[in-house]
């Protein structure tokens, strides 16, 4: 006895209200408008945490060179490497051959 009653209310709602059905609807066209917004977000989202992950290497590398850098000022083979290589001295006894770049025209 209580199933033809569960059939007669689903009757009488779905398939006799129209306007549930309207409703509905409704309801689905917001919510595939309102997924397809948070898909392009997400999309966005992705995008930037992978350039920001990039740039968070980039600067950690930079962090440990420049720490390289800062512990190694008071040795005296960097600072003749950073006297040859930054500022183009070279060492008594050595040459430096400069070559120049031919542009043709």
């Amino acid at each position: 006895m209580k199933l033809p009653k569960l059939k007669w209310v689903a009757e009488e709602l779905f398939l006799r209200s129209s306007w549930v059905m309207f409703f509905i609807f409704i309801c689905l066209m917001v919510y595939e408008s309102n997924l397809k917004h948070y898909r392009h977000d997400l999309k966005s989202l992705q995008t930037k945490v992978a350039g920001l992950v990039k740039e968070k290497q980039e600067a950690k590398a930079l962090n440990e060179s420049l720490k390289l850098k800062v512990s190694s000022h008071d040795d005296p083979a960097w600072v003749n490497l950073v006297l040859m290589e930054e500022l183009g001295l070279v060492p008594d006894g050595q040459r430096k051959i400069i070559f120049k770049k031919v542009v043709n025209h």
